[in-house]
């Protein structure tokens, strides 16, 4: 265990039970599977197609996510979307922030609807990871479209 005075374990409350509870017994692993191979394929589709892939309407993706976030329970959609930050490169900050919208009208709604997910994103660091992945997405499309004119 670490010692420290600047680390302090966190406290577990009746949210924090919930969650380890719908990590462990909320979620059927086949159903869990299926949502993931979807979501995986309407991510290469609109984000990331291949050559033999038909491209997929833009939100495509949001709404799969929406569509198996409903299937799930609350904190297992939830971490199935940050899974999809970390798993999918053109997945951004500024998408998960768009997604939480559609989980609440304001801020507080947002907060008790997807509580993990908005905590992951109101992290110290953010904004400065936001505007990184911002300058990152724009580099591509620049080298994308330089590429498109060399091969004319």
């Amino acid at each position: 265990m670490l010692e420290s005075d600047l680390y302090d374990l966190p406290t577990v409350r009746n949210r924090e039970l919930d969650l380890f509870r719908s990590l462990l017994f909320e979620y059927d692993p086949l159903v869990l599977e299926r949502s993931w191979v979807k979501v995986r394929q309407i991510y290469e589709q609109e984000m990331d197609r291949r050559s033999y892939q038909d491209k997929a309407r833009e939100g495509a993706l949001r709404d799969s996510l929406l569509e198996v976030f409903d299937r799930l329970s609350d904190r297992a959609g939830e971490f199935l979307v940050m899974l999809a930050y970390f798993a999918f490169p053109n997945i951004d900050v500024a998408f998960l922030e768009k997604f939480t919208h559609n989980k609440g009208r304001n801020h507080a709604d947002r907060e008790e609807r997807v509580p993990y997910l908005m905590r992951f994103l109101n992290q110290d660091g953010v904004a400065e990871v936001k505007l990184l992945e911002s300058n990152l997405r724009r580099a591509r499309e620049e080298a994308a479209k330089a590429a498109i004119i060399a091969n004319r």
